[in-house]
């Protein structure tokens, strides 16, 4: 897991997954597979990635150069990353007005959630039915709506767990915990943590 809050920093996490993204290209290419499911099945060990930019507006907001930069680059990993195990999560409060943005990348997003909005037009952005979201503006909590743009168009409301008061929390981020230290005891793999 990586974590930074820096522009630049962010960036160059962008351009290291973009390397790993063509060095798992070559790999596959030399193993004669098209994607991490045929080169797992060859019994080669590949980790998935999974990469979650939260407010990721801020990298295309303070520096046009660098966020051109951030816009061709996460193109191509969500273009291209899941065949080659690397998935992202796009987290943000608004869809940035960045040029090229909405054509380059969020074309390339298949699955689109959006949680209750303080201006539900703003769905548009993500091609979910401002309809659909206003109707998410009731008093029960954990409520979303999602799109999956490969199935259709549909906007599905959707409820998650919701922990309310904070020993709620504590207990759900215990589950969490244990949940990973299973899935990790058969790997042996441990989590990498960077603060930057």
């Amino acid at each position: 897991t990586g974590l930074t809050s820096d522009l630049e920093d962010g960036v160059a996490i962008l351009n290291n997954l973009q390397k790993e993204l063509r060095e798992r290209e070559d790999t596959f290419r030399a193993a004669r597979v098209e994607d991490i499911i045929q080169y797992r099945q060859l019994g080669h060990k590949m980790p998935r990635l999974f990469v979650i930019v939260d407010e990721i507006q801020e990298l295309f907001e303070q520096d046009e150069k660098l966020g051109q930069k951030a816009i061709d680059i996460l193109r191509e990993l969500f273009k291209r990353g899941r065949a080659f195990g690397i998935n992202i999560l796009w987290a943000s409060q608004n869809v940035p007005s960045a040029p090229g943005l909405k054509d380059k990348v969020l074309s390339q997003i298949g699955n689109r959630i959006s949680l209750r909005l303080n201006e539900p037009d703003d769905a548009i952005d993500i091609k979910i039915d401002p309809k659909v979201v206003r109707n998410l503006n009731r008093p029960e909590k954990g409520l979303g709506v999602i799109n999956d743009m490969r199935y259709g168009n549909d906007s599905i409301e959707f409820r998650v767990a919701y922990a309310e008061n904070s020993n709620n929390r504590v207990a759900f981020s215990q589950m969490v915990i244990d949940k990973w230290a299973k899935v990790t005891a058969a790997s042996k793999q441990e989590p990498l943590f960077i603060v930057g």
